[in-house]
């Protein structure tokens, strides 16, 4: 074991730069005390002031702008909640706050949501969901392709008052599962199929960072191999403002002073921040950006104080101290604090004067340290704010830059900072690359007496990878959950090519298809240089295969004899290490068999040639459901099926009795499935819907449109290669794009994310009653589906179970497929307890759940029922008696 762990690490060393390997065998050494550092890997985040994403809060950032308003109509009533006087009950003075835009929006469908649960969900839940898929796309992390990984999950959120807007009365099945806090990380990990920890952290504005600290611990112990961390915060209920405003904790001209003579209070503001970690060595293995390293951390309390939401000045040096301890680090070391910066006249001061115990000796160098305030700019975005320093911390190591605070003038008079290192810039600092590495450290602290600081390490410079034998041929896909959102995907990437150096083609193209989602509505194209991919997109215009609900199934057809044209295979084997290991492989079983004397040189290449062909396209992840083969394929089939080993394969051929067509192999005799010769046939008994041939030959070859060949004479290896995976992709095959890529040295690099096609989810207060639903009585139902003819009866079910499913996830019936999986549907635990109900109501049909944990559609349940109502013949007494509807409930909850 010890020998492949160094092997390991010998190839992945052997794949860096100097400064690469120099840093990664440092931290491996000892200088990192945890051993292999945590890189922060992606990021994703909302910010007040129209930024979107951490781009936009970079240029907010840069051009010294505020994204504090004045609180939207929308939102509150700030007229009817006013009043300068904080002693008055239910009012507030303060007119301010940071508000995202659209945070009533939402797009359900890529999260396999439906409309219904989307609009009682709480939105910060809905917030989350968005914001962890765009920082798992920064990362290079394909969002659905991590589900049963050991990924964590750390968020920092509170129960913000969503549940409230409805009268007790009106609260329903969705009501605890969508505003329990405790249920926003689950959320996360039910939705993306995450199998780490998975915790809801609620440590006031602490939050973000406490749960940051966390995540890097659980990847320190091997607990996870990824995590998601961070917090977000929407203002949902002015209560709290209420109270802020009593004990004058805000700020009256709803502008944050952060440090200032002239302090007066926060700005509160909502927002989300989320960071993907990974450890340092596999993030380099994997391709992944390296943002930033995690050098160090600490979570402590305030302990007993003056009172429970007093800052205190021991305590705040004592987290930073004991950060710095934890990352090997001095306070010399460090060049940038992103502060906690309130803009409270006292809380600035206490935290001024900790800043200064701890990083305020004059440094021999003549270096300075920056304290940042990002409140200035945005406001107290209470549980995200500690991640949201950390992005802008991010931003500052990659723009090499510390932007500067807003209003400040004049220095606190309770902490002189003139005789210490420390600066609260005015204008942007610049921090560029150099000799000394650049550390920054970012501070949170809450009102519940939760203190967290990290200290971050710029990531050392990458180089693009030196590979001598590079693909020609790319490959490009993009995918959307609907039509519309496929078609915007073309439209934002097709002039980005434009601006793609060709040396990083390979680069952008691995981005995209190993690191975003596939849905169902998907295309690709290929190209050798970016503007003949951009030229591919721009001329498609929907002509995809129709979206595919079903799986496909795959089977290789190895063909009998065939007239080799050219050299195939050449160029595969001059670039991809499979195909030519495979190839190299059976030219040596030929060779320490003797076969090569008795076999025919052309009978050994086409034998090889297929037999490397179908190893090529089991790395990249397409498995046949069926091997069929004729002739000298016969053979090949059965090795690649595993019937037979490669060297029983050769002897075979070697001992072939004949070469008149028709004549078998005896070895193969007593394996049928291996001597079908008649591909149509195969293809209809087998239920098999793509033939993808390994060998040259020509789409829809034999009079099936569904024969893919792998090679084609006249082109390129690479060129007919590629169009065939494109083929396959676009008709539903699943591609492991990591390895279609891996022997090229591929990192993510920038690209658009999802194009989220969004509604808007805001529940508002009833005005009226429930409406009174008139139940169906299963007889009037049966009746009405026995009194049509026969043959009639299921497309009637169909129709019924399909608006009344459609209803419930509230879409349009003609969006719902009969054939795909109802769980796939958005259909949840919740809802299948009204289904059953109405299932019994309707039909005296039991619906059982493990049905549909099998994959049940609506064209099976269809199918159930007609069975059902045909095999009873007590239908006219109406049906048997029903379970009792607790019981169902809980058989589903528990599942």
């Amino acid at each position: 074991m010890r020998d492949e762990v160094r092997g390991a690490m010998a190839q992945l060393l052997s794949g860096l730069n100097a400064e690469e390997r120099s840093s990664l065998l440092s931290l491996l050494q000892g200088e990192q005390p945890e051993g292999d550092p945590v890189a922060v890997i992606g990021m994703g985040g909302r910010f007040p002031g129209g930024a979107n994403s951490p781009e936009a809060f970079w240029r907010l950032l840069q051009e010294g702008r505020s994204g504090i308003t004045e609180i939207p109509k929308s939102r509150w009533d700030i007229d009817a909640l006013f009043h300068p006087d904080p002693d008055v009950r239910g009012k507030m003075y303060g007119r301010w706050g940071g508000f995202l835009e659209g945070a009533d929006q939402f797009d359900p469908l890529p999260f396999g949501i439906s409309e219904e649960e989307a609009a009682r969900m709480d939105p910060q839940q809905r917030l989350l969901l968005e914001v962890c898929w765009e920082a798992l796309e920064s990362a290079g992390e394909s969002p659905t392709g991590l589900a049963g990984s050991r990924t964590g999950v750390f968020v920092g959120l509170a129960d913000q008052g969503y549940n409230r807007v409805r009268e007790p009365g009106h609260l329903d099945d969705f009501s605890v599962t969508d505003h329990l806090t405790s249920v926003a990380s689950g959320r996360l990990s039910h939705v993306f199929g995450f199998h780490g920890p998975s915790l809801s952290i609620e440590a006031a504005c602490a939050s973000s960072l406490v749960a940051l600290h966390l995540a890097a611990e659980s990847l320190r112990r091997g607990e996870s191999d990824l995590a998601i961390a961070g917090g977000v915060t929407l203002l949902l209920q002015p209560e709290i403002s209420f109270h802020f405003c009593k004990l004058e904790l805000m700020s009256r001209d709803g502008r944050v002073k952060a440090f200032d003579a002239k302090a007066d209070g926060a700005v509160r503001s909502e927002g989300c921040a989320l960071l993907v970690l990974k450890r340092y060595s596999q993030a380099l293995a994997d391709g992944n950006p390296v943002l930033a390293l995690l050098r160090g951390g600490a979570s402590t309390s305030t302990g007993r104080g003056v009172s429970l939401s007093a800052p205190s000045v021991p305590a705040m040096r004592r987290v930073m101290s004991d950060a710095l301890a934890a990352a090997g680090l001095t306070p010399a070391d460090v060049d940038y604090v992103e502060t906690h910066g309130s803009g409270t006249w006292a809380g600035d001061a206490i935290e001024l004067q900790a800043l200064r115990d701890v990083f305020g000796a004059p440094r021999p160098d003549g270096t300075k340290c920056v304290l940042g305030a990002v409140k200035t700019n945005l406001g107290q975005m209470e549980y995200a704010g500690g991640a949201a320093g950390v992005i802008k911390a991010i931003l500052a190591f990659q723009n090499e830059a510390i932007p500067p605070n807003l209003n400040y003038s004049t220095p606190h008079p309770r902490v002189p900072l003139t005789d210490t290192p420390l600066v609260i810039p005015t204008q942007t600092q610049p921090w560029p690359r150099g000799a000394r590495r650049r550390i920054a450290g970012v501070t949170g602290f809450g009102l519940s007496g939760a203190l967290a600081h990290v200290l971050l390490e710029e990531p050392p410079l990458r180089s693009v990878a030196d590979v001598t034998a590079q693909r020609p041929v790319h490959v490009l896909t993009l995918s959307a959950s609907s039509a519309e959102a496929l078609a915007a995907q073309v439209e934002r990437v097709a002039p980005l090519l434009d601006a793609v150096p060709e040396r990083l083609l390979g680069d952008f193209c691995f981005t995209a298809n190993a690191g975003r989602a596939h849905f169902a509505h998907r295309l690709a194209v290929t190209g050798q240089t970016p503007a003949q991919l951009r030229d591919r997109l721009r001329s498609w215009r929907g002509e995809a295969p129709a979206e595919r609900r079903e799986p496909q199934r795959v089977a290789f057809f190895f063909q009998e004899e065939f007239l080799l044209q050219g050299a195939p295979g050449q160029e595969l084997y001059a670039t991809q290490p499979v195909f030519r290991d495979a190839f190299d492989r059976c030219t040596a079983a030929f060779a320490a068999s003797g076969a090569q004397r008795e076999v025919p040189a052309a009978e050994q290449t086409q034998f090889s040639l297929g037999y490397a062909l179908a190893e090529l396209w089991k790395a990249w992840g397409v498995r046949p459901a069926v091997v069929l083969g004729k002739g000298v394929g016969e053979v090949t089939a059965a090795c690649v099926a595993g019937a037979i080993e490669l060297k029983t394969a050769v002897r075979t051929l070697a001992a072939r009795p004949s070469r008149a067509d028709g004549v078998g192999y005896p070895v193969l005799e007593a394996l049928p499935p291996f001597r079908w010769t008649d591909p149509a046939r195969a293809l209809e008994d087998q239920k098999v819907t793509l033939l993808l041939g390994m060998a040259q030959g020509e789409p829809g070859h034999f009079g099936m449109p569904g024969f893919l060949p792998s090679l084609q004479a006249g082109r390129g290896d690479w060129d007919a290669l590629a169009e065939c995976v494109a083929r396959l992709y676009a008709r539903g095959v699943e591609i492991d794009w990591r390895s279609f890529d891996r022997p090229y040295g591929r990192r993510a690099v920038a690209f658009p994310g999802y194009t989220w096609q969004r509604r808007g989810f805001w529940l508002h207060r009833p005005t009226d009653g429930s409406e009174p639903v008139e139940p169906t009585r299963a007889d009037d139902t049966a009746a009405r589906v026995r009194a049509v003819p026969a043959q009639e009866r299921r497309a009637l079910l169909q129709a019924h179970l399909t608006a009344h499913l459609a209803k419930a996830l509230r879409v349009a019936a003609g969006e719902l497929s009969t054939n795909k999986p109802l769980i796939l549907l958005g259909l949840d635990s919740l809802m299948t307890v009204e289904l059953r109900r109405r299932l019994k109501s309707e039909f005296g049909f039991n619906l059982a759940v493990a049905r549909l944990l099998a994959g049940a559609c609506i064209a099976d349940l269809a199918q159930d029922i007609e069975h059902h109502l045909a095999a009873s013949s007590a239908l006219a007494e109406g049906p048997p008696p029903a379970h009792s509807a607790g019981t169902e409930e809980r058989e589903v909850i528990e599942l």
